[in-house]
């Protein structure tokens, strides 16, 4: 799923605040003017994937030449001037809904390089193959794992040559695993009021998980969440801004946040979620919040032999302390558990009677060991 970040950049709304572009089965992206630059419409967010070309942001006039509705029923109608001649076609297409489209038909055109790519796939080549933009802006990063990102950008502009010859030669990431840690107890977190520094809370997190996404769910209780700044700071030190002090004045924030900024980064080490309250007067808590990280575990290798008495013998390498399990299956569809544990040592081996009836198939399920 391709999704506009939308419209709300210059009331500073964020993309991360929509619980669209925010879902990590969604390829968020951004608008550029024929400058390279972010259109002052389109949203930030660390839920950024890539930005694509768009236009008309409200300072400089060019917009996007595409077929329209005709018949007076699109943007080139007889009440605009300036226009095309032929009203089946706009010279002055434009916004986050022109810059998604874009990256639709790179997608299909990496889809149609390889196939058999998956939508986590598509995600990382995308940002891999981006094209670095406005490379004077100060927002500028690179991440534990070598991806550069930005909060007006995501990873940069979306490259449809390097997508396709990337997506060409790429090896697919191994299934997906999921794991969450809860970040504040059953004591609610109270919030320094007026206190830029505000309060950090950490959350220490074992596993061999190599990060793709992470999300925050949180629910705070404060008068004017309009007054609030919240970060998420991997274990890398990459920063991930989720919410900022805008024209919200509602109160408490409930709503689970989504960064992919920490993309390809090692999952193990000390999370920071950091809350600010950077007005003074009124006063606020973290009631709860909780940390979710996907990604993949290191793939354990699996092969199979007949033994001396005739059983079946599954035999395991991998990572030593791999976690996880082996399962089976009759058709690649359903899958059973049939053994659990680790590679204390790098191998393990798993054995049953050969099968009589048909084929039989066995893969490594990781365990990415959270709650």
């Amino acid at each position: 799923y391709v999704w506009a970040a939308g419209h709300g950049g210059e009331k500073d709304d964020d993309a991360t605040y929509d619980g669209y572009a925010t879902s990590p089965q969604v390829i968020a992206v951004g608008a550029l003017s024929d400058r390279g630059e972010r259109c002052a419409y389109s949203e930030k967010g660390a839920c950024l994937c890539v930005s694509a070309p768009a236009g008309r942001d409200g300072v400089r006039n060019p917009g996007t030449w595409t077929t329209d509705l005709g018949a007076n029923r699109g943007y080139n109608s007889s009440r605009v001037t300036g226009e095309l001649s032929d009203r089946r076609f706009t010279s002055n297409f434009n916004g986050t809904s022109a810059a998604a489209p874009m990256v639709s038909g790179v997608v299909a055109l990496m889809l149609e390089a390889n196939p058999a790519l998956g939508w986590r796939d598509v995600k990382e080549v995308l940002m891999r193959s981006a094209s670095w933009t406005d490379a004077t802006h100060a927002g500028w990063f690179t991440n534990g794992s070598g991806l550069r990102f930005n909060h007006s950008y995501g990873a940069g502009r979306v490259n449809a040559e390097a997508a396709v010859r990337m997506a060409q030669a790429w090896t697919n990431l191994p299934p997906e695993a999921w794991a969450g840690w809860p970040v504040v107890g059953r004591e609610p977190a109270a919030i320094p009021d007026g206190d830029a520094a505000g309060v950090v809370l950490p959350v220490r997190v074992t596993s061999d998980l190599r990060v793709e996404t992470a999300r925050l769910e949180l629910d705070i209780e404060h008068p004017g969440r309009n007054e609030l700044r919240v970060e998420l700071i991997s274990p890398s030190g990459t920063v991930s801004p989720l919410w900022s002090p805008h024209d919200d004045r509602a109160a408490n924030l409930r709503h689970r946040f989504t960064s992919v900024f920490c993309w390809g980064e090692p999952a193990e080490g000390t999370w920071r979620v950091r809350v600010a309250d950077v007005t003074p007067g009124q006063a606020g808590r973290v009631v709860s919040a909780r940390l979710e990280l996907s990604g993949s575990l290191p793939q354990v290798r699996l092969s199979g032999r007949i033994d001396a008495t005739g059983r079946f013998v599954v035999q395991l390498d991998g990572k030593p302390g791999s976690r996880g399990r082996v399962q089976a299956s009759k058709d690649l569809r359903d899958w059973t558990d049939v053994a659990d544990g680790g590679l204390v040592d790098g191998t393990g081996a798993f054995s049953e009677a050969a099968p009589t009836e048909g084929p039989r198939w066995f893969r490594w399920q990781g365990d990415a060991r959270g709650d």
